[in-house]
C-alpha cells in the first residue's frame, strides 16, 4: 500500500493522456496503413478511453478501496452501512464505466473493419477489372 502512495503520478490536464495515447496509436495505425483516416482516428481515440479508463483503475481505483475508509470504520455498523460496501459499490460504476468503453470501442473497431473490407472489395473488383483472365485459347495450363 505504501508505495502505491510513493508513485510519482505527474499532474496532467484532463483529456491529454487520452489525446497523447490517440496520437501515438493514430501514427502507428497511418505508418501500417490500417483502417481509414478517419476511422483510425475513431479506433484510435476509444483505445485510448479505454487504457486511461484501466490506468485509472489501477491507480485511483485500487488504493481507495484498499484504504476502504479506514478512519471511517464503526465495528457497530455492517453491510451496506460499512465504508468498504461504499468502496466496493465505487469499484462497480468504475467496472461499468470499463465495460461502456470496451463497447464503444468494439463498436468503433467493428464499423472500422466493415468499410476496410469494402474498400479492400473495391480494390480486388478494380483490380480484377485491369487484368482480364486469359482466355481458353491462351491458357497454357500452368497457373
Amino acid at each position: 500500500m505504501e508505495s502505491l502512495q510513493r508513485a510519482y503520478v505527474p499532474e496532467l490536464e484532463p483529456g491529454s493522456e487520452e489525446l497523447a495515447i490517440t496520437r501515438v496509436i493514430y501514427k502507428h495505425l497511418q505508418a501500417q496503413n490500417c483502417l481509414r483516416p478517419g476511422e483510425r482516428e475513431s479506433v484510435a481515440y476509444r483505445l485510448a478511453e479505454l487504457m486511461v479508463a484501466a490506468k485509472d483503475l489501477y491507480t485511483d481505483v485500487l488504493p481507495h478501496l484498499l484504504q476502504g475508509g479506514e478512519d471511517d470504520y464503526d465495528p457497530q455498523t455492517e453491510g451496506e452501512e460499512t465504508p468498504i460496501f461504499r468502496e466496493l459499490s465505487g469499484v462497480r460504476m468504475a467496472l461499468i464505466h470499463l465495460r461502456d468503453l470496451i463497447a464503444d470501442f468494439d463498436e468503433s473497431f467493428m464499423e472500422a473493419m466493415a468499410s476496410q473490407r469494402e474498400i479492400d472489395a473495391q480494390n480486388r473488383a478494380e483490380e480484377d477489372e485491369e487484368e482480364p483472365l486469359p482466355t481458353a485459347l491462351e491458357f497454357d495450363g500452368e497457373l
